[in-house]
């Protein structure tokens, strides 16, 4: 199965589906809890640990809230996110 906007290929319907939505921005998977948007079950299931017990996510932006499992996520997201406040 091969997708016609960019050429990738893959041995299952179904995961080329999920791939066109990078093309198309769909997102049709929803967090009941928080109204999180993505493209994939896996990113939704990956999501909803953070509503559960089983991740802990001790890091937090001070720029914008965001909570991370790991120190150098979060860093790495102030990086990328908020380069602008990031000190001299």
């Amino acid at each position: 199965f091969i997708c016609e906007t960019c050429g990738k290929s893959f041995k299952r319907k179904n995961h080329l589906e999920v791939h066109r939505r990078t093309h198309t921005g769909e997102t049709p998977l929803q967090c009941e809890i928080c109204g999180y948007q993505c493209r994939q079950r896996a990113s939704l299931n990956w999501h909803m640990r953070k509503h559960t017990s089983e991740a802990h996510f001790n890091y937090t932006c001070e720029h914008c809230g965001k909570r991370f499992e790991k120190l150098d996520s979060v860093k790495f997201h102030k990086l990328k996110s908020h380069p602008d406040k990031q000190p001299t």
